[in-house]
């Protein structure tokens, strides 16, 4: 039911604003939704002690006000009580962003140090395979190789050094 909500806010953004002011918009949604990771602000919030106008109010208090189409998105959404919905929003409308301008972001994990070089090798060979501009974001993690994740595209692509020993052992194997 969220999502259906989301996606109808989302279109009615796409329908109305051009590709500059969209943009625009998207890095203002960005900068509230960037606030919803913090536990206090979600607290207020979802405290129903809390009235629907101090609420917007408070959103509001973070919202550049020269902005009058966020002012407005914001007022329009404190009115339905979905002010919640503000982080889901944003990534919906990131995608469909990055879906109109062809370029998808994913996520590269790895326990090794990756280059930048070999970051933008992998970028460009994503990008020339499935002929989109591809930014790949890189974190540490415990998986014991390489795992890429683009999940615009759904791709999901992985090197484990685990399987690669085995498959060395198991070709050895064969050989004798």
């Amino acid at each position: 039911m969220k999502e259906m909500i989301v996606k109808r806010y989302v279109k009615a953004l796409f329908e109305n604003f051009g590709d500059d002011r969209l943009n625009d918009f998207l890095s203002s949604l960005n900068k509230i939704s960037s606030l919803y990771g913090m536990e206090k602000f979600k607290t207020i919030l979802q405290s129903p002690d809390v009235e629907k106008q101090t609420k917007e109010e408070f959103v509001l208090s973070c919202v550049d006000q020269k902005d009058k189409e966020v002012v407005n998105f914001i007022k329009l959404l404190s009115s339905n009580d979905r002010l919640l919905l503000i982080p889901n929003i944003t990534k919906e409308l990131q995608r469909r962003v990055s879906q109109r301008d062809n370029i998808y972001e994913g996520e590269l994990i790895s326990d090794w140090d990756i280059s930048k070089e070999e970051v933008k090798k992998l970028e460009n060979g994503f990008g020339k395979k499935f002929g989109a501009t591809v930014k790949l974001n890189v974190s540490k993690g415990d998986y014991p190789g390489i795992k890429i994740a683009i999940d615009g595209l759904g791709v999901e692509a992985s090197f484990s050094v685990d399987r690669l020993k085995a498959q060395i052992t198991e070709h050895i194997l064969k050989a004798i």
